[in-house]
């Protein structure tokens, strides 16, 4: 991968529609320019740009954790490539690899990470649909949820073994009450039909 250019910018919003915040929240955008090695020819074989996805998750979001300076609450990335190029560099960029050192960086889930693709000229505006932290708390509870009644431990061999995963605030405070708790209450079983289906 040949980078050209790295590029942050910080956002810190202090009021939002016409009302004070009590704490300032911050966006950051951690970007890449680089050359395209595959650019005015064609070519079959994309897997060095996977690999440059793989190498660009771990570089762009440790610069954009380190830009932020807090816990992480939304992210989504993009990627436009110049007219020279194919929509499928964007692509085999964006999703074989760049999600899964992303993720382990922000302590995010496994949910898709919403992206956004362009084919264009420079200096076009591109918008990204973050992931916000609504989905993050959905997949964190689908995930206990699995471990606690879908892996075949029972709740103690399930609450050590959450202890060797990584869990965001949500998910350590959730396995955090039950192992205070377990003992004191109980926690229902799960009775399923043989006609439903897992998460």
């Amino acid at each position: 991968m040949k980078i050209r250019k790295l590029v942050m910018v910080i956002e810190e919003i202090q009021e939002d529609g016409g009302r004070r915040l009590e704490k300032p929240l911050h966006k950051v955008a951690a970007v890449a320019v680089i050359e395209n090695p595959f650019a005015g020819r064609f070519v079959d074989d994309l897997q060095e740009l996977v690999k440059t996805g793989e190498e660009l998750g771990d570089l762009l979001g440790r610069r954009a954790v380190m830009g932020l300076g807090a816990p992480v609450h939304s992210y989504g990335k993009a990627a436009i490539v110049g007219v020279d190029g194919e929509y499928e560099h964007a692509a085999a960029i964006l999703h074989p690899t760049l999600g899964t050192p992303f993720r382990a960086l922000v302590h995010g889930g496994k949910a898709i990470i919403p992206s956004a693709k362009k084919l264009f000229l420079s200096g076009v505006p591109l918008y990204v649909m973050p992931l916000d932290s609504t989905q993050l708390k959905f997949d964190e509870v689908k995930r206990a949820f699995k471990l606690l009644y879908l892996s075949g431990l029972n709740t103690r061999q399930a609450l050590e073994k959450s202890k060797e995963m990584e869990w965001t605030d949500l998910g350590q405070e959730f396995f955090r009450f039950l192992r205070d708790t377990t003992g004191k209450r109980g926690i229902c079983a799960l009775k399923r039909s043989s006609n439903e289906t897992s998460i």
